[in-house]
């Protein structure tokens, strides 16, 4: 552009339009050369760079097809039915020994992240060998260790909602909601028909 500039300023017509044609020619040639601007190329993104907010009803998988009439489960790399089982009984091991369904905030990633696999990979072992999702199978440890602790006569001066709490619950309706999608009683029913007495019922 200067060059341009001092050519009009100092040169003739002839040099200007020279000058002005080189100029248009290489802004020309290196537009062409910047890459997608003149193609029509999609970007790949790999699905391990994409982990979706864990919501309590999330984690299935499945993806439908175009034409919304059939699920197509996991569009990647199958897992052997050896390397499953395997993940599966160290998921088992993890949750009876460690308990970690016990934790209000416990997600997807932080039990993938315990085991040294990803995600994606626990929840497909989870879907397949549970036939649920995570937070089903999560919420089943918590109903039954619900079950298990109150019994116990020493926390008979609990509440119900205290020990929801305790089994790793963090409100009222999902204790409620995922106790009785388990046992297809309300907890309430669940204490009368085995005769727990626990100090205030909810």
């Amino acid at each position: 552009m200067t060059v341009i500039w001092i050519s009009v300023i100092f040169g003739n017509d002839i040099s200007t339009f020279f000058l002005v044609d080189l100029f248009v020619l290489f802004i020309g040639y290196f537009g062409v050369k910047q890459v997608g601007i003149f193609n029509n190329q999609l970007i790949k993104i790999s699905s391990d760079t994409i982990e979706a907010e864990n919501t309590e009803e999330m984690s299935d998988p499945q993806i439908k097809n175009p034409d919304g009439n059939e699920k197509i489960k996991y569009q990647k790399t199958p897992i052997s039915d050896e390397l499953m089982l395997k993940i599966h009984q160290e998921l088992t091991l993890l949750m009876l020994t460690e308990r970690l369904f016990r934790e209000p905030e416990l997600n997807l990633s932080e039990v993938a992240k315990r085991l040294n696999i990803h995600s994606n990979t626990l929840s497909q072992v989870i879907n397949s060998m549970e036939q649920r999702n995570f937070y089903d199978y999560i919420n089943d440890f918590r109903v039954k260790e619900f079950q298990r602790i109150v019994i116990l006569p020493e926390n008979n001066k609990y509440t119900l909602l205290s020990l929801a709490f305790e089994v790793g619950f963090n409100s009222k309706t999902s204790f409620n909601r995922n106790f009785k999608k388990a046992t297809g009683l309300s907890p309430t029913q669940f204490c009368q028909q085995e005769k727990i007495q626990l100090s205030n019922r909810i």
